[in-house]
């Protein structure tokens, strides 16, 4: 399916009793619209903002928890896009962790962070929430108006007010939610093995440091990996941002249910960054240099898909590999937007 832009036209109107609040408003509408508002080498997309209306209570039977853990996680939570804010009511309904929570941090549509660790382990939670307002965004151009017209017109408009058409054009057609992210964080796996023990019974791994031995951090010595879950709600395919902490080196993410996955051939040093971004086709890092050439893979397809390109559940199983990290320095980071192809 083909998609063209989108064109949205907004009609703004005003009366003005006094002659210099016309001029001001005049020309505040005109600072406003101005394509260098931004301050930028370039200029900034016009966003286009619809917001969604909340109030309904959303009723969910699929709550992960982890005993001592305040984050919760849920396939069909869809906490991003019905709008769930820090600060909103959530509700466990579920024996163990039964109870009336605060939410502390909203990660993704299928995880947050609530302000208690969790009583114990389960599935299957039954859980509630109030859907708060949330909204969709379009990246427009301003492609005419105003036009500021003072010629003949209707009351009450003549001559002190306008009422102007603005035609905005949004090349890309697609809708955006809110930001979200999925962190693989590397440091579930920081410690060590213990300690490389040379006695007189061999050699063995000690958990207790000394002189003479040698500490092996898993990090260091071989690759990490990890899958995620990523339980996509958008209605056309996501092109995310990834960050890569270093040290790391030939980093891959893969989209193992699409079977879409993206490397680079290249050592991302200590506090440098490795920046993915799928949306503009781009590799650069954090020094602002062109990588693009170390990458391999197809960067125009690589994202995050809804059914039918998945299960009706959703997921997107996303897994990251790189060898030579460090624990506690070496992340990735997944950022990225719901695409819907209408409101």
């Amino acid at each position: 399916m083909r998609f063209d832009a989108r064109v949205v036209q907004v009609v703004i109107a005003e009366a003005q009793n006094v002659p210099s609040d016309f001029w001001k408003r005049r020309d505040e509408l005109l600072d406003l619209l101005r394509p260098n508002r931004s301050f930028a080498a370039d200029a900034d997309q016009m966003i286009y903002r619809r917001w969604m209306p909340g109030g309904d209570l959303f009723y969910g039977n699929d709550l992960e928890t982890l005993a001592n853990s305040a984050l919760v996680t849920s396939a069909t939570g869809r906490f991003v896009h019905y709008g769930v804010k820090r600060g909103s009511k959530f509700f466990i309904t579920s024996l163990a962790n039964h109870g009336e929570y605060t939410v502390l941090q909203v990660l993704n549509d299928y995880t947050v962070r609530l302000n208690a660790d969790m009583k114990a382990t389960g599935t299957d939670g039954n859980f509630v929430y109030r859907r708060s307002w949330s909204f969709r965004d379009l990246h427009c151009l301003l492609e005419s108006g105003p036009n500021f017209d003072q010629g003949e017109g209707p009351a009450p408009f003549r001559p002190m007010g306008y009422k102007e058409v603005l035609r905005l054009v949004a090349h890309d057609p697609m809708w955006y939610g809110e930001e979200q992210e999925q962190d693989w964080n590397l440091l579930l796996s920081a410690g060590n093995y213990g300690d490389l023990v040379f006695d007189d019974l061999g050699a063995w791994f000690g958990a207790v440091e000394g002189a003479g031995r040698w500490v092996f951090l898993p990090g260091v010595v071989a690759g990490e990996t990890g899958t995620a879950d990523v339980h996509y709600w958008g209605t056309a395919p996501a092109y995310p941002i990834i960050y890569v902490d270093g040290p790391a080196e030939n980093f891959r993410i893969t989209n193992e249910t699409v079977n879409e996955s993206i490397a680079t051939n290249y050592d991302v040093a200590t506090g440098e960054t490795l920046i993915i971004n799928v949306l503009s086709q781009s590799v650069t890092n954090n020094l602002g240099e062109n990588l693009t050439h170390y990458a391999a893979g197809d960067l125009a397809t690589f994202g995050l898909y809804p059914p039918p390109h998945v299960a009706s559940d959703r997921r997107n199983a996303v897994s990251v590999s790189f060898g030579g990290a460090t624990p506690g320095t070496s992340n990735v980071r997944m950022v990225w937007q719901n695409r819907y192809v209408g409101i």
